[in-house]
């Protein structure tokens, strides 16, 4: 009995559309329009990283940091615990408001 979530799902509705995302935008998108699970894939991560089509260019390493740092974001920026941290890390980075 597969017991991760995207087992749960399948066996719970069978078959289902999985949109492609690239950005925690598209991510969370795709969730609030119901769809239960997404994909990444290594075309949209170098189309929108270097703006050039997947052709061995970035690794498999650039491309599942992306689909982690996508994950992480529904988990950090939901909420304010944190807020603090990220303002001196931007700050540090030379971002103004």
């Amino acid at each position: 009995m597969d017991t991760t979530r995207v087992g749960q799902i399948l066996r719970q509705q069978g078959t289902v559309a999985l949109p492609g995302v690239y950005d925690t935008l598209s991510a969370k998108i795709c969730e609030k329009a119901g769809f239960p699970m997404t994909f990444i894939s290594g075309y949209s991560v170098a189309a929108t990283a270097i703006g050039e089509p997947d052709l061995g260019l970035l690794t498999q390493t650039e491309i599942t940091d992306r689909a982690r740092r996508i994950c992480m974001s529904f988990e950090q920026f939901n909420d304010l615990i944190g807020v603090d941290d990220r303002i001196a890390l931007a700050e540090r980075f030379g971002v103004e408001s």
